[in-house]
């Protein structure tokens, strides 16, 4: 058994911003699949999911990758506002 690092995509259902929310979990397991696999399964258990299947792997890592920077931490720190395509700003931070 080795340790993987998983990342798993938020199912659309349980989330206002779909693609942006990922759960990342360490498992032990025999090969990545298996690794995807339990993990999904654990997520699934804490969340109630009625089907392990709707959390979507993202990308499976060998070991414990150390995070240096997440999402929150890299959209908090620009200095400048985010604007949609329609026009009008979606998102500024300082």
């Amino acid at each position: 058994m080795n340790d993987y690092t998983v990342i798993l995509l938020v199912p659309d259902y349980m989330t206002e911003d779909f693609g942006a929310d990922v759960y990342i979990s360490t498992v032990q397991a025999d090969d990545a699949h298996a690794a995807a696999e339990k993990a999904r399964d654990d997520y699934a258990a804490i969340e109630q999911l009625d089907d392990p299947a709707d959390a979507r792997p993202v990308a499976v890592m060998v070991g414990k990758p150390e995070i240096a920077l997440n999402a929150y931490d890299f959209w908090k720190t620009l200095p400048f506002p985010l604007h949609s395509p329609a026009g009008g700003t979606i998102l500024y931070l300082t």
